[in-house]
């Protein structure tokens, strides 16, 4: 998606063991979602609105993983 300052990339948010969120840990998940990190710590901003879910309860945070995150079908997508 181009933005002012370039173009972003989405994120392959399916369970693909190679190229998406399945080799995250269950804490790196939600730390991007509310705080707005990738697994090494680099920010995501300023594509990701973090602060607009870092208020999120943490059931509704746990659910929108478990139940919507986690069931997309896998699919082998490398982004750049």
């Amino acid at each position: 998606m181009p933005i002012p300052f370039g173009i972003v990339y989405s994120t392959n948010l399916t369970q693909d063991k190679e190229t998406s969120l399945a080799g995250w840990t269950d804490q790196q998940i939600p730390n991007a979602i509310v705080k707005g990190v990738r697994r090494d710590n680099i920010k995501l901003l300023p594509v990701m609105p973090y602060e607009k879910y870092s208020g999120m309860a943490q059931g509704d945070l746990n659910a929108l993983i478990a139940d919507y995150l986690k069931s997309i079908p896998s699919i082998n997508n490398k982004v750049h």
